[in-house]
């Protein structure tokens, strides 16, 4: 699970947040979610790696990355 506290602020050009991972240099984003302009835990569960599509492994999860991005 990847979580983030976020919020926006009124007029932002940001208003969504992605999350997401790094696994061997590909990113695998996610998809964006809607912030809004209180301050929210923002979640993404990911039971396999998103990137190879299959059960993590430790040398998986001994590399990984997070990857945080924000959008409009």
């Amino acid at each position: 699970a990847v979580k983030a506290r976020a919020s926006k602020t009124a007029g932002a050009t940001a208003t969504t947040v992605a999350l997401g991972v790094n696994h061997s240099g590909t990113v695998d984003a996610g998809t964006p979610q809607a912030m809004t302009t209180a301050w929210d835990i923002y979640e993404r569960i990911m039971s396999t790696n998103p990137v190879t599509a299959v059960a993590w492994t430790t040398s998986d999860i001994d590399s990984l990355q997070i990857n945080l991005r924000s959008g409009s």
